[in-house]
């Protein structure tokens, strides 16, 4: 998946009986992370793209801490280019809840209207859903009506299903098994993983 951006991406497993851990990386180096700011233009605008063909309409988009808010920040400024200006930009604070699991909490936007305002949270993937799913309720409780997920990756772990089953239709670019098709079919990685 290197692009004319050197943008690559490293898949690994932690041990054998677990998933597969996706990581960006600039392919110059590959060494998982930071991705440059051209990286991040040029997979936004692919997501982009797939929200527009699946006609999802929203007022603003907010990222999901940490590795969403660039997303979402070159998300906005290619909207607001090749369409036109986003309402409301609330942001979202990621706190460290019970037992580990992973709360959020809501600033509001100034100029946020009286108006339920429809905010599209933008990620890097979806894997378990958890996170976007507690992004989704933050936002809810503090009033937005949050209209979909996009990210860049499905990794295929039943996020999707249960996002949509909430409600909250999902967008993504690429799954997971088709860049690991790739890997292999490129001979990056083993079939036999």
């Amino acid at each position: 998946l290197d692009t004319p951006e050197n943008l690559g991406t490293q898949a690994r497993a932690k041990s054998p009986q677990s998933t597969f851990d996706l990581r960006l990386c600039d392919a110059r180096n590959k060494i998982p992370g930071p991705l440059q700011p051209e990286h991040y233009q040029t997979m936004t605008i692919d997501m982009l793209t797939f929200v527009r063909k699946r006609n999802i309409k929203y007022d603003g988009v907010v990222g999901i801490p940490q590795s969403g808010v660039p997303f979402a920040k070159a998300y906005r400024e290619a909207h607001e280019r090749l369409y036109d200006a986003l309402t409301v930009s609330p942001r979202l604070k990621k706190n460290s809840g019970k037992n580990g699991h992973t709360r959020f909490s809501v600033t509001p936007d100034a100029a946020t209207p009286s108006r339920k305002p429809r905010i599209l949270l933008i990620g890097d993937s979806i894997s378990g859903g958890t996170s976007e799913f507690s992004a989704t309720q933050a936002l809810r409780n503090a009033g937005y009506n949050v209209v979909g997920v996009a990210a860049y990756f499905d990794q295929e772990l039943g996020g999707q299903r249960v996002l949509e089953t909430h409600g909250v239709p999902t967008v993504h670019v690429q799954k997971i098994s088709t860049l690991l098709e790739h890997y292999e079919l490129h001979k990056i990685i083993p079939k036999d993983r």
